[in-house]
């Protein structure tokens, strides 16, 4: 009888459950953006203000995206669904909420910030971030049985959302509902209106490539640049340098402790995370007044989903 891991099947409970994620802006490489996310010319900018951290800082395309808190309600209200589901036909619950409070959308943005961090970890993942890392868990399967119950598909591959069960499609003598009780709890949250964070994801990646590259922030970059030099370290940019560290390793070696020290030090020094925060937050400004009509109707679905999440979980509507 063919199974399923349980990270498989999580993989698909994610994409279909939670459309909060936080984007890999930071980590991706640059990318030519299509032209109505192109910012002709450099957006103006007020003051800069000095940031040696970027605790409770947002950026402007936030607005138009589930918060951490957010996030969090809507998985768990997922999960609690999806169980109540598949115990209409006989099985125990199947999904654990391990959906915990979530990173900030600028966390490692711009590289290590804080130096506790730095002077701790490095360049590897401190707790308090947030940061969920991916876990094998393949030491539990679903049977077929319960993999059509769950997608609506027996075959191990998980169907799309709202995509029919097999015709016929029985358990327990009940009809399985179109798509499995993914797309069930996924159409309770969220009506016949899903939330499309995909404009929204668009403009953060797109203000952060032009951001970084216009000329505030690479002479911002240069700056810091020579300062890391003068301690001994060559790089272009903050985030390459990150990109040095093995995060293989489950602790940082002592080299890496020095090096995040130093970066924090000379970002501090060149005010590099006020510069570079304020830069783009222009560009996603710009954006967003271009594409403000769809991004108003996106908070609208994003506020009904939280509202549902909230009543399924009987919870305050989280900000």
């Amino acid at each position: 009888m063919t199974a399923r891991s349980l990270g498989v099947v999580m993989l698909f409970a994610a994409a279909l459950l939670c459309t909060a994620c936080t984007d890999a802006e930071s980590t991706a490489p640059a990318r030519q953006a299509h032209s109505d996310l192109v910012v002709g010319t450099q957006p103006p900018i007020a003051a800069v203000p000095h940031l040696d951290s970027i605790a409770n800082l947002t950026l402007p395309i936030d607005v138009y995206r589930f918060s951490a808190a957010q996030t969090k309600m809507i998985g768990s209200a997922s999960v609690l669904l999806v169980n109540e589901c598949v115990r209409r036909f006989g099985f125990p619950p199947l999904l654990t909420d391990t959906y915990g409070p979530g990173a900030s959308s600028l966390t490692r943005r711009y590289g290590v910030t804080e130096s506790e961090i730095a002077e701790q970890y490095g360049y590897h993942v401190a707790p308090q971030e947030n940061i969920s890392t991916p876990k094998d868990s393949t030491g539990q399967r679903f049977t077929r049985a319960e993999m059509l119950v769950l997608s609506g598909s027996d075959s191990g591959i998980a169907a799309a959302p709202g995509d029919p069960a097999p015709s016929g499609a029985v358990h327990s003598g009940m009809p399985i509902p179109p798509g499995g009780c993914y797309a069930e709890a996924r159409k309770k949250i969220s009506a016949d209106d899903p939330a499309d964070t995909n404009l929204a994801s668009e403009i953060a990646r797109a203000g952060f490539d032009q951001a970084q590259a216009d000329t505030r922030v690479t002479a911002v970059f240069a700056q810091w640049s020579a300062c890391m030099r003068e301690r001994g370290y060559t790089a272009a940019d903050p985030l390459a340098i990150a990109a040095t560290a093995d995060l293989s390793l489950p602790t940082p070696r002592s080299a890496e402790i020095q090096t995040a020290v130093a970066d924090v030090a000379c970002k501090r020094e060149h005010n590099v995370v006020g510069v570079w925060f304020t830069v783009e937050s222009a560009y996603q400004n710009a954006l967003i007044q271009r594409h403000l009509e769809k991004l108003t109707v996106t908070r609208r679905q994003l506020d009904a989903e939280v509202r549902n999440a909230a009543a399924v979980l009987g919870l305050p509507v989280p900000r």
